[in-house]
């Protein structure tokens, strides 16, 4: 019989069993053939989550709830069970199938419109408004942020934060963020993100010669890959990335400091021959 995602207990248990299912009522189906056309999936992928070496993120359910062939409310309650699994929502109601809503996150991250990435300097004034000092005193935010970049600079971003609707001002006129976490969709703005992605290096190649190492922390790994390494490094980075979505969401009203991290790999030049 068909596996009812409703009636399982563990996520693993359940795309085993549903893939064991698609394999034996339809012929055209593999993992291999199925993954191709999703994101963020691989076969070497799946034998490791059901083997239980890797876990099931929310950033991969949509694509396990497609190679799984769900659909509607089950395909909806799987990205629940997930969410609620990763922390995101409270437990579904077994009993209540059509109430199961996937889109009902109770996470505090928004995806962010193109205006937000037009200028790098957006993401440190938005994210500096919400440090202790700041709110003590608006022109704080320029101290907080001499080091990178100028007075008028910083004004000019502090206008279009408030005018875009990142930051607001409160009834005891501090500046206050509307969301905490954005995050950058797959929208066309590819241009102003590889703006903001090599300002943040070299402010990072900065604070080599600005900091001590006990106010930074510096690492780097040069490693020879192939192909099918390549994509299982990209998964772990994503795993870790949605970690630290999670890390930033538990300390948004974190005040004290504003500190910046980079993942960056790419190849070190040259012929790959």
């Amino acid at each position: 019989m068909r596996p009812i995602v409703f009636d399982y207990d563990d996520p693993v248990e359940f795309v085993k069993d549903m893939i064991a299912f698609r394999k034996q009522t339809e012929r055209s189906f593999s993992v291999l053939r199925v993954s191709k056309q999703l994101r963020k999936i691989s076969p070497a992928l799946v034998s490791q989550i059901t083997a239980r070496k890797r876990r099931i993120t929310l950033d991969r359910a949509e694509a396990l709830a497609g190679l799984c062939g769900l659909k509607g409310k089950e395909k909806q309650y799987f990205y629940y069970w997930i969410e609620r699994l990763e922390g995101f929502a409270d437990e579904p109601d077994r009993n209540a199938r059509d109430t199961a809503q996937p889109n009902s996150k109770v996470t505090n991250r928004k995806q962010a419109a193109d205006d937000l990435f037009k200028d790098w300097l957006n993401i440190y004034v938005k994210d500096a408004a919400r440090l202790s000092a700041v709110k003590r005193d608006r022109e704080h935010l320029f101290k907080a942020l001499g080091g990178i970049a100028s007075h008028k600079q910083i004004e000019r971003s502090l206008k279009s934060l408030l005018r875009n609707g990142y930051l607001r001002v409160n009834e005891r006129g501090q500046l206050v963020e509307e969301v905490p976490l954005f995050i950058a969709g797959d929208g066309n703005r590819n241009e102003y993100v590889r703006k903001f992605h090599k300002k943040a290096i070299a402010i990072a190649k900065d604070g080599i010669d600005q900091y001590s190492t006990d106010e930074r922390y510096a690492n780097a790994l040069v490693l020879p890959i192939n192909k099918a390494s390549y994509q299982e490094l990209l998964e772990l980075i994503g795993e870790f990335m949605e970690k630290l979505k999670q890390f930033s969401e538990k300390h948004a009203h974190d005040d004290e400091r504003l500190y910046q991290l980079i993942i960056n790999l790419c190849p070190t030049g040259g012929s790959s021959e």
